[in-house]
């Protein structure tokens, strides 16, 4: 029987964690968000790309994994709201 495939959420995001699937050659999928990415680069790349609502695109990384970006333009607004509600907070302290 194949091993599964590992699908999880931000919350599992470590380097350990990563680590510790690759080294008992599991496969994984896990969920974060763009600002999560260290790399320079990557994040750079993930920045300029210009997604429309639904769309989806796959980058290359130099350690040989992927990551997938999409864009939900719904998901979009409510961070936009969630930050300007966040500053109105500070300002009002």
């Amino acid at each position: 029987m194949a091993k599964p495939i590992i699908v999880a959420d931000a919350g599992l995001l470590t380097k350990a964690n990563i680590d510790t699937l690759a080294g008992l050659g599991y496969s994984y999928i896990i969920g974060a968000r763009a600002k999560s990415e260290k790399k320079t680069l990557s994040k750079n790349e993930i920045l300029s790309l210009k997604l429309n609502d639904g769309e989806t695109r796959i980058i290359h990384k130099m350690d040989g994994n992927r990551l997938i970006i999409s864009y939900s333009e719904k998901k979009g607004q409510k961070d936009e709201h969630n930050r300007k509600r966040g500053l109105s907070r500070l300002e009002n302290k």
